[in-house]
């Protein structure tokens, strides 16, 4: 349990992909991390897709407005075309994702979802990407980052 105590939080869409986002989720809960998915949206669910086709719906723990970046040790952010269209479309989004990134938190962001954090004028070459490599890979390299940075209470870390 690499990751026991952290706190991670999900930022997805509508149109995300649904393996991807509970793939996410576990594998961080497998290591300890306490995970949580929200999304600019009006409901407390969220619409996925799964092979160009509907996925299901996916329960958010809360609202994307108001969520506090050093409540978090990590940010990830799943692919979907749609979720990231939708992501950078969204002032608040964006504006966590900045937050995080001024925090100095790990963002780790799968697919499309890299095109977003150059939206908001964040340079993705630093962070964990996801692009041709498979999904395991990804969630391999975001989780060793996620134990290697600082927690958000070591007296240590950039708070």
């Amino acid at each position: 349990m690499k990751l026991y105590g952290r706190k991670v939080l999900i930022l997805a869409a509508d149109g995300g992909e649904y393996s991807e986002i509970l793939d996410t989720r576990r594998a961080f809960e497998r290591e300890g991390a306490v995970v949580f998915i929200t999304a600019p949206s009006d409901h407390m669910t969220i619409e996925t897709v799964e092979g160009g086709r509907s996925g299901g719906e996916i329960l958010l723990d809360f609202p994307l407005a108001g969520v506090d970046p050093e409540l978090f040790d990590a940010l990830v952010i799943p692919d979907g075309l749609l979720a990231a269209d939708i992501l950078a479309k969204s002032d608040v989004a964006k504006q966590v994702i900045s937050d995080f990134h001024t925090a100095k938190r790990p963002i780790c962001a799968s697919g499309q979802a890299e095109k977003l954090l150059v939206t908001v004028g964040i340079d993705p070459h630093p962070l964990v990407l996801r692009e041709e490599d498979e999904l395991p890979g990804f969630l391999q390299r975001s989780i060793e980052l996620v134990m290697e940075s600082p927690s958000r209470y070591e007296p240590n870390s950039q708070n």
